[in-house]
């Protein structure tokens, strides 16, 4: 007789699959019933995670003070941005020191 089995935390698996896959970067599962990646929770705006498999969501690394993501499941410091000037917030630059592309624009990180 079949059985199935529950995936681990972070880690799903689809309806058609017998195994189990890891969440991928930028996101997170806390539930043994995820059915999809997309399942698996993305990391908060203003928070990363490089790794596959984050069973939690403290696996979403903040980023440094004063900067914030663009949006949810941020996979890399490099996503990490903040306004390069205070009074010019559509103008963002990369927290990471080395050379990026955030929204089309090029910058350098602080």
């Amino acid at each position: 007789k079949d059985t199935c089995q529950s995936c681990r935390l972070g880690s799903y698996s689809s309806f058609a699959s017998a195994s189990c896959l890891l969440c991928s970067p930028g996101r997170y599962s806390i539930t043994f019933e995820a059915a999809s990646n997309e399942s698996c929770l993305p990391c908060p705006s203003g928070r990363y995670n490089t790794s596959f498999g984050a069973d939690a969501a403290a696996a979403c690394t903040l980023c440094p003070e004063g900067a914030t993501t663009e949006g949810d499941g941020a996979v890399s410091l490099d996503q990490c941005v903040r306004p390069r000037l205070p009074d010019d917030e559509s103008t963002w630059e990369c927290v990471s020191g080395r050379p990026c592309t955030v929204q089309g624009l090029s910058g350098i990180g602080l």
